[in-house]
């Protein structure tokens, strides 16, 4: 073994210093890491250069493996000399403590170290399989500034969608006014006869102060401001917070219209940025410092989470008894292109791909999601395979439909993975310029780590619970119900953070939908002649082009496409449906702005008529004889006429 202990004459004087040999390309690769790792606690100088200075160790020591001279003149050799090094390093003094406690520890190590010191070439090469040129240890100083600025302008993009349509979905002249729903809420928290519990805790919304119009502008003109400041770095970590607390207030009072999965994966990443940006005036790229790693890890198991559970949900949920799972019969990409809830002119051509070319998306979509997530935690070459994979499928996700800013917000969590070693020549030359400034002091460390544990430890504990959750089978009963039975304090803690949306559920399109049901409103004056209210982006005439709308989330636009399924299901309307006609109806131009148009511009119309119909593309033929984008099929037991009584 290499452990033995050797005594030099002529110790280092201050710091201890590792000689290794300078003619092996694999050892300076590593002598490289661990010089970062170490932080200039440790000298290192090549044997070549230093074996006259230590006669008492032999040449074949210095050939065969590193050297390890402390200044009490003790040269240990072999792992225990590595171990001994790394012990200056942050997070890494166990493997020494290890090595000395564990004697099958110490045997193991020797002889992985001594196998892999006589295959050097081999091991060189699967290094730089995994880490690249470059070995030194991973610093994220460029993420850390980058993130913030591009969650900022993300969050700008929310807000402004969401101002555009706002008073039109909750504003007191709105299809779900928030005034009457606090009022509601609150009478009925009142009034309950079981223990009390704060409204703030149920739904966490500034709204209890006031909920007008004016209060709703108030609170989306904040937000806009804090992303504003994101953008330009002013006061990153309370900016995050302040729109953490404004769109999530948003959210609650939003309701169905901000229900959906993007929205709660936006308010989760905001919370942890609060953590991860630094709570300073002004945040330079040239005085970043290093971020917190247990945030960022958070970021990267959210990411997992958010892959890896909506491929596992596409196999293991299932619609209504006995509905197919076109996920499980590869068949899914035959109807998602047209059954989505809003395509793009780009959707109609996917569509009409060969059948193989759906085939092999479908495989590598499982691929992504299922098995690129794990190579987050891999070495640099490997996860940064992952993130090229995941960015390439939110890419071909775009090019094919419309999901608001959900495939951008996935590509926003791809850029805590990449590390400065992986950037381009001249970003990393920049960034070590500023190399002196590492990380924070003394106190803002502890500060930091008081902060981000707790948070740590309950997100990753509820984070693993989600995971467990989408693997199970809707079908059959579910054991973590069971578990939560059996463990009431865990599950008394996700009822209480759960409106906090801190830790969420994620997987889009658990049950793909094999049909397209869409809702078709017209007026009259006279019960003969009928006009379609025309909206804005969903499918309504057959020879209109479906448009990209990209980062733009029509909020309206997608509650009808649940509207329209739930009606072909249960021939029921949803409430806020009722309100929405009534209100097209009366001529409420606050709502008529949601729309296209109003073709009643001069007098309400007297009778309103629902009508669903089964949209599917055209075929190649159909579209170049007609022009026709869609064709559509009449459901006559679903007709619905009002008569409006004024």
């Amino acid at each position: 073994m290499h452990d033995k202990r050797i005594e030099v004459a002529n110790p280092p004087k201050e710091k201890p210093l590792m000689l290794f040999d300078g003619d092996c390309g694999f050892c300076r690769l590593w002598i490289e890491r661990w010089r970062r790792l170490t932080a200039r606690r440790v000298d290192f100088e090549s044997a070549q250069e230093a074996a006259r200075r230590f006669p008492e160790v032999s040449t074949g020591e210095f050939e065969t493996a590193v050297v390890f001279i402390t200044p009490d003149g003790a040269a240990i050799t072999g792992a225990k000399a590595v171990f001994t090094c790394l012990e200056n390093a942050k997070w890494l003094g166990w493997l020494i403590r290890a090595y000395r406690r564990f004697p099958v520890f110490a045997k193991i190590s020797e002889a992985i170290y001594r196998h892999v010191s006589r295959r050097r070439r081999v091991y060189s090469v699967f290094t730089r399989i995994l880490w690249g040129r470059c070995l030194s240890p991973s610093t994220y100083r460029w993420s850390s500034w980058a993130f913030p600025k591009l969650l900022g302008a993300l969050s700008l993009c929310a807000v402004v969608s969401y101002w555009i349509q706002a008073a039109g979905l909750v504003g007191s002249e709105g299809i779900l006014p928030i005034a009457p729903y606090l009022e509601r809420v609150g009478s009925a928290i009142s009034e309950s006869t079981e223990p009390q519990t704060s409204k703030w805790l149920l739904i966490p919304t500034v709204f209890w102060w006031g909920s007008s119009d004016f209060a709703i502008n108030v609170v989306l003109a904040i937000s806009a401001g804090a992303s504003v400041a994101l953008i330009v770095g002013v006061l990153p970590g309370p900016a995050a917070l302040t729109l953490w607390v404004c769109y999530l207030s948003l959210l609650h009072a939003g309701r169905i219209f901000l229900t959906f999965q993007w929205d709660i994966l936006l308010v989760e990443i905001l919370f942890l940025a609060a953590f991860l940006g630094p709570w300073k005036l002004f945040d330079r790229l040239a005085r970043n410092r290093e971020p917190s790693s247990i945030v960022r890890l958070l970021l990267w198991f959210l990411f997992f989470r958010l892959m890896f559970e909506s491929g596992m949900v596409k196999f293991q949920s299932y619609g209504m008894p006995g509905d197919i799972n076109t996920w499980r019969d590869f068949t899914a990409l035959d109807f998602h292109y047209w059954t989505q809830p809003l395509p793009a002119w780009t959707s109609w051509h996917f569509h009409h791909l060969p059948k193989g070319a759906h085939y092999l998306s479908l495989w590598i979509t499982y691929a992504v999601e299922l098995v690129a997530p794990f190579l987050f935690f891999a070495p640099r070459r490997f996860r940064n395979l992952a993130v090229a994979a995941q960015g390439l499928l939110q890419l071909a996700i775009m090019l094919s439909g419309n999901y608001g800013f959900f495939n951008l917000l996935a590509l926003l969590l791809c850029v805590p993975l990449v590390d400065d070693q992986s950037l381009p020549t001249k970003l990393r030359t920049k960034l070590a310029a500023h190399a002196m400034i590492t990380g924070p002091n003394r106190l803002a460390r502890l500060l930091r780590y008081a902060t981000a544990l707790p948070v740590a430890i309950i997100v990753f504990s509820i984070g693993v619970f989600q995971i467990v959750r989408a693997c199970e089978d809707n079908r059959k009963p579910r054991a973590s119900e069971t578990w939560l039975e059996q463990h009431p304090r865990f599950a008394s803690t996700m009822r209480s953070i759960r409106p906090f949306l801190t830790v969420n559920s994620y997987g889009l399109f658990r049950v793909m939908t094999r049909t397209r049901p869409e809702i078709v409103i017209s007026g009259s004056s006279n019960g003969l002649n009928w006009i379609e209210y025309p909206f804005k982006f969903k499918p309504g005439d057959p020879r209109r082009a479906p448009e990209f709308i990209i980062p733009h989330m029509p909020r309206l636009d997608w509650q009808m496409w649940f509207e329209g399924l739930r009606f072909e299901r249960s021939s029921r309307f949803s409430p806020w449906f009722g309100r929405f006609i009534e209100e097209i109806a009366e001529g409420n131009p606050v709502v008529l702005h949601l729309l296209e148009g109003d073709p009643f511009k001069e007098s309400p119309p007297k009778q309103m008529r629902v009508q669903l119909y089964h949209y599917t593309f055209s075929s190649q033929e159909q579209k170049r004889q007609t022009g026709h984008w869609w064709q559509r099929e009449l459901l006559d037991s679903y007709t619905r006429q009002f008569r409006i009584d004024r």
